[in-house]
């Protein structure tokens, strides 16, 4: 296998551990402090499948403080590698070369690795930064590399080249992950039937709501016709009764209404008679009630008798006469209905001439 394979990718092999050189693994930092420890895992597997670039992924990490260390590899690459020693990848656990180096001071260091060099830059003990070369690199490549560090240590110069000496064990942290890719499959295959499933029970909860939506709709759309009808009803029978109150109104208006005129023309007939003469001492006509106060002056009236005449006035009802201490005085009440044909005075009222006999007391 050529140089672009992964062979060299074994190192030195410490049972059940294999060592990665550093040419074949990738460091990428995740921030995780605002993610929960048993979750954090399996936001590192959703990033690396968004940065990394093979079918399969295996991966190494760590975390310190607020940030996750993760050091991945090619599976498909490494279990081609594997396959000449009669190894399986279930068997070995790979862990990348610098995780097995012993930490320099905080800063910038060139590390001679096992099949090139590698640029770090180390920050409270933990690699910030890492570059890999074949060789060790020329003035052009330190100072791109420097630039990414960024910050005061862009024109940071290189240093000597150094060979770090191995730990002697793993560190107790490091957590080893193989083949997330394959795995992420069947869990992204898992999420997204889940999905389809939530989609679906939406649908459906969504077609359960627009039913009835469309049932109450119609119920809505019933009372509403329902109330257009009743209330077609109402204006039909308003209209009934503003053409009924119209109708009154004009009939009202072509009969002739009772006047106190037509009254006080009626009363004077009263006195109507042989050597008869009364006065008219009070007038009180209001809310279709009268009450008048009868004088006879001049000769003498019977009280019957004029109850009798005033009964016969149209348009007067409920006549009765309340006598007074003056017997020749008395008063008249009754009630006026006001759409009488007016009064004819002398052609209602009969007089003392045309009765038979002469009237007295």
């Amino acid at each position: 296998m050529g140089p672009s394979g992964v062979e060299g990718a074994i190192g030195a092999l410490r049972a059940p551990h294999l060592v990665l050189a550093r040419a074949r693994v990738r460091l990428a930092l995740f921030p995780v402090e605002r993610i929960p420890v048993s979750a954090r895992e399996q936001a590192l597997r959703l990033h690396l499948l968004q940065i990394s670039p093979y079918a399969r992924t295996g991966f190494a990490w760590h975390v310190r403080g607020a940030t996750a260390y993760a050091w991945y590899w090619d599976e498909t690459a490494l279990d081609a590698a594997l396959a000449p020693h009669n190894l399986s990848g279930r068997f070995v656990r790979p862990v990348p070369e610098p995780l097995l180096r012993q930490r320099g001071p905080d800063g910038f260091a060139l590390n001679r690795t096992l099949d090139g060099v590698e640029g770090q830059f180390r920050a409270a003990g933990s690699i910030e930064a890492s570059s890999w070369w074949p060789a060790s690199p020329d003035a052009a490549e330190w100072a791109h590399f420097a630039r990414d560090v960024g910050g005061a240590y862009a024109s940071a110069p290189c240093p000597p080249l150094a060979q770090p000496a191995w730990l002697a064990e793993v560190p107790p942290e490091l957590r080893i992950v193989r083949a997330i890719q394959g795995e992420t499959r069947f869990n992204e295959n898992l999420i997204y039937f889940v999905l389809l499933a939530l989609l679906g029970c939406g649908a459906i909860w969504l077609g359960m709501a627009q039913w009835r939506l469309v049932g109450a709709i119609a119920e809505r759309t019933a009372e509403r016709a329902a109330l257009r009808q009743e209330l077609g009803h109402i204006l039909d029978d308003q209209r009934a009764a503003e053409r009924d109150r119209t109708a009154v109104t004009l009939r009202a208006a072509n009969e002739h209404p009772l006047t106190q005129l037509d009254l006080l023309a009626a009363f004077a007939a009263l006195g109507i008679g042989e050597g008869q003469k009364i006065t008219l001492t009070e007038w009180d006509f209001r809310n279709d009630k009268l009450r008048a106060v009868l004088t006879a002056t001049t000769g003498e009236v019977a009280r019957t008798e004029m109850l009798a005449r005033a009964e016969r006035i149209p348009g007067l009802h409920n006549v009765r006469l309340q006598i007074e201490n003056d017997p020749k005085s008395f008063t008249l009440i009754a009630d006026v209905a006001r759409s009488a044909e007016p009064p004819d005075a002398a052609a209602s009222l009969p007089t003392a001439s045309a009765q038979s006999g002469t009237h007295k007391p």
